[in-house]
């Protein structure tokens, strides 16, 4: 990546080489991450790093809303939890629309509690699949919810029954 960033850079693409640099450094967290318990702070880069090649890949036609409590960012989650939500709400939510496209991130803390919450104001989740990801039906997310499927296998991992979801 280092190569293509400098030649983009060096013929005058720096938005390209920018992009290459955050896919460069996506792929050296997934690589060196030693363990599967990130701190949400790592996790937010993590993320700021997703948005700003989805920024390249999108014309910046979206606006995101990030709101996090500084009580939380130490506190410890499977790594790309808030990744995935957030990707989802690219490719699920706000791409299904024209104008006005926004997602909002917002992470806070309550006694020992983290509340982490990813919207966007795209058409929204089918009630069916909604319903079942609100029970924990494993069934249905077979072959849909994939992504939050994992998601909810890694923290049930973790957390065990210490863990609401709530779509």
């Amino acid at each position: 990546f280092d190569v293509m960033r400098m030649k983009n850079k060096r013929d005058g693409n720096t938005e390209t080489a920018e992009v290459m640099k955050q896919l460069s450094d996506i792929f050296r967290k997934l690589i060196t991450w030693d363990s599967d318990m990130i701190t949400i702070q790592e996790e937010l880069e993590f993320v700021n790093s997703y948005v700003l090649i989805q920024e390249y890949n999108n014309d910046s036609d979206f606006e995101i809303r990030i709101d996090i409590a500084p009580d939380a960012v130490s506190a410890l989650i499977p790594k790309m939890t808030i990744q995935v939500l957030v990707e989802n709400a690219f490719v699920h939510g706000i791409d299904k629309i024209l104008d006005n496209k926004l997602i909002r991130l917002s992470v806070k803390k309550e006694n020992d509690d983290i509340y982490i919450t990813v919207s966007d104001n795209g058409p929204g989740f089918r009630q069916e699949l909604a319903e079942a990801l609100n029970i924990g039906d494993t069934e249905l997310m077979k072959t849909k919810c994939i992504g939050i499927k994992n998601i909810v296998s890694r923290i049930k991992l973790y957390f065990h029954d210490d863990y609401s979801i709530k779509v």
